[in-house]
């Protein structure tokens, strides 16, 4: 069965990627199977694909949130039953200037 599409049926998944932007580490988040974790992550990723269509209709095309979510900028992890919510960042990585 397909994820809903109404941003109203993802107020848990919403709860906790605005918690995830405000903890500069990020979060995780452990469940008791990793089919729940999956499904989370699922619903998630559904959830930021209702925003973005939404903010295309909220933001003129131009705008840097036009077809964008506020929450495209955590990666979604998962590892058996943990799923990681982190901030994208350039942290951890050497980079050399050719």
């Amino acid at each position: 069965m397909p994820n809903s599409t109404s941003p109203l049926s993802y107020n848990d998944i919403k709860e906790l990627l605005e918690r995830a932007l405000l903890a500069p580490k990020g979060l995780r988040i452990n469940f008791d199977s990793a089919n729940a974790a999956i499904r989370w992550v699922s619903r998630a990723n559904s959830f930021r694909a209702v925003d973005r269509k939404a903010n295309a209709k909220l933001y003129p095309e131009g705008h840097s949130m036009h077809m964008a979510s506020a929450y495209d900028v955590l990666l979604i992890g998962r590892e058996d039953k943990t799923v990681d919510l982190l901030p994208r960042s350039n942290e951890g990585i050497n980079v050399v200037e050719l």
